[in-house]
C-alpha cells in the first residue's frame, strides 16, 4: 500500500531524530564531553529533567550527567503533548523510531501482526506507570540515576564505545534493548507500551491534551483499517474520539483511513486541523523549544571542560568526568602529573596521559590498583587539600 504524504514526512522526522541521537552518541564515546564531543544522552532525554527535578527544586543542581538541555526538550515534549497528544513518543523518540522500524521488518517476515491476550495486555499497560513510580522515587531518595544501567537508550547510546564498555556498564540495559527491538517484530513497540516511563508521564499528560482524533460514523465503511493500523492497538473503528493515553499521534489511522470523506479527523480544542499541518507543527515546536534554549543559553551542552570541572567559583574535584583524561585533570586542576599519577600508583608506561578515566581500568593488569572516575576524584581532592 502506498505510503501518504504524512506517514513519509514522518519517517523522515523519526530517521532526522534517530541520526542526531546516534551521532551524539557516537561522538560521546569516541570524543568525549566538553566543546570537542558531544554530552551523554542523558542529558539530551526529557527523561533525564524529569529524574532531576527533586534535586533541582532542593540545592538548584541538577542529578550528574544531567544538564538544563534535558529540562529544555522536556518542555518541548510537554508543550508537544498538551497541543498535539504524545507527538513526542510518535514522530522524535529514537527508542520508538527503533521498534517501529523492528516492527516494520517482523510483518515481512512474518507477513502478520500479533496481539498479545487483551486481558493480560490491559494488565500490562500499567507496568510503565509503576515503573514511573518506582525510578522516580529511588532516583530522588539516592540523588543519582538509578535506572542508567537498565536504561536500553543509554545502552544504544555506549554501543559506539566497545562491547566490552558496553557490557560492564549497561549489560541488563542492552539486554532490555535487543529483547524490545525483538519483541517489536511480533508486538508493535513493545517497551513503549508496557515499560517506557516517559510514555507513561506523557500519557498523563495527554490526558489533558487540546487534541483529538474523531470519526465520523455517518462516513465510516467499518473496514477497520484504521483500528489495524494503530500501532498501540486502539480500536479506533469503534469510537467516535481517541481519548486513549496510548494514543501517540502518528496519525496511522487518519492517513490510512480509505473513504477520502474525512470520516477520521485530527481537531485541536475542537477545531478542526489538517493532519499535515499537526504533522509540521510538532517538528516546529520540538526544534523551535531546543533553538529558544540554544539562544536563551539554557542549553548548555557545550561547556569548556574548566566549565565542567566548575561548581560556583570553584574548581570541584566532584566534577570530574570518565570522558577527561589524565592529562587534562592535571591541567585543569594545576596537579603536576607525575604526581598525580604517582598517587593513583600507575605507570605511564601503561597508562599514558591521553588515556580517558573510563578507559584507565582496560590497560591495567589485575594485581594493580583499581582506577575508576570515583577513584580520580578521591585523589584529585586529597591532592587540592595537600596543596593548601
Amino acid at each position: 500500500m502506498k505510503k501518504s504524504k504524512i506517514q513519509i514526512f514522518r519517517l523522515i522526522s523519526q530517521i532526522f531524530f534517530l541520526i542526531l541521537v546516534t551521532i551524539a552518541g557516537f561522538r560521546h564515546q569516541i570524543l568525549g564531553g566538553g566543546p570537542a564531543g558531544s554530552p551523554p544522552v542523558d542529558s539530551i532525554c526529557p527523561f533525564g529533567a524529569i529524574e532531576s527535578l527533586y534535586k533541582l527544586l532542593a540545592t538548584g543542581q541538577f542529578i550528574e550527567k544531567i544538564d538544563w538541555s534535558a529540562t529544555v526538550l522536556l518542555i518541548g515534549a510537554i508543550i508537544s503533548t498538551i497541543l498535539l497528544g504524545r507527538y513526542f513518543c510518535g514522530w522524535i523518540c529514537a527508542l520508538g523510531t527503533m521498534q517501529e522500524l523492528f516492527g516494520k521488518l517482523g510483518l515481512k517476515i512474518f507477513k502478520r501482526r500479533f496481539e498479545v491476550n487483551a486481558k493480560l495486555d490491559k494488565v500490562l499497560r500499567y507496568l510503565k506507570y509503576l515503573l514511573l513510580v518506582i525510578i522516580l522515587f529511588f532516583t530522588w531518595k539516592t540523588g543519582t540515576l538509578v535506572i542508567r544501567p537498565y536504561d536500553p537508550f543509554a545502552a544504544y547510546s555506549h554501543i559506539p564505545a566497545g562491547f566490552e564498555e558496553l557490557w560492564s556498564g549497561f549489560a541488563i540495559g542492552l539486554i532490555i534493548l535487543v529483547v524490545s527491538l525483538i519483541a517489536s517484530m511480533f508486538y508493535d513497540r513493545f517497551f513503549c507500551k508496557y515499560a517506557c516511563p516517559l510514555g507513561a508521564f506523557l500519557g498523563i499528560i495527554s490526558k489533558i491534551s487540546l487534541f483529538k482524533i474523531k470519526r465520523e460514523n455517518s462516513t465510516c465503511i467499518h473496514c477497520n483499517l484504521c483500528t489495524r493500523s494503530c500501532p498501540v492497538n486502539i480500536e479506533v473503528s469503534n469510537i467516535n474520539q481517541v481519548d486513549s493515553a496510548e494514543c501517540i499521534s502518528c496519525l496511522e489511522c487518519v492517513s490510512g483511513c480509505p473513504t477520502n470523506k474525512g470520516t477520521l479527523k485530527t481537531h485541536i480544542k475542537n477545531r478542526a486541523i489538517k493532519p499535515l499541518t499537526i504533522a509540521i507543527l510538532g517538528v516546529l515546536i520540538y526544534l523551535g523549544t531546543a533553538s529558544i534554549g540554544h539562544l536563551t543559553g539554557y542549553w548548555t551542552t557545550n561547556k569548556t571542560l574548566e566549565e565542567i570541572a566548575t561548581t560556583g567559583d570553584k574548581l570541584d574535584p566532584e566534577n570530574i568526568k570518565g570522558f577527561m583524561t589524565l592529562k587534562e585533570i592535571s591541567e585543569i586542576y594545576k596537579i603536576d602529573i607525575n604526581l598525580l599519577y604517582s598517587e593513583l600508583k600507575i605507570s605511564k608506561e601503561k597508562v599514558p596521559e591521553n588515556t580517558r578515566i573510563k578507559k584507565i581500568s582496560e590497560l591495567l593488569g589485575p594485581s594493580d590498583n583499581k582506577v575508576d572516575e570515583e577513584v580520580v576524584r578521591e585523589t584529585v581532592a586529597k591532592i587540592l587539600e595537600n596543596k593548601k
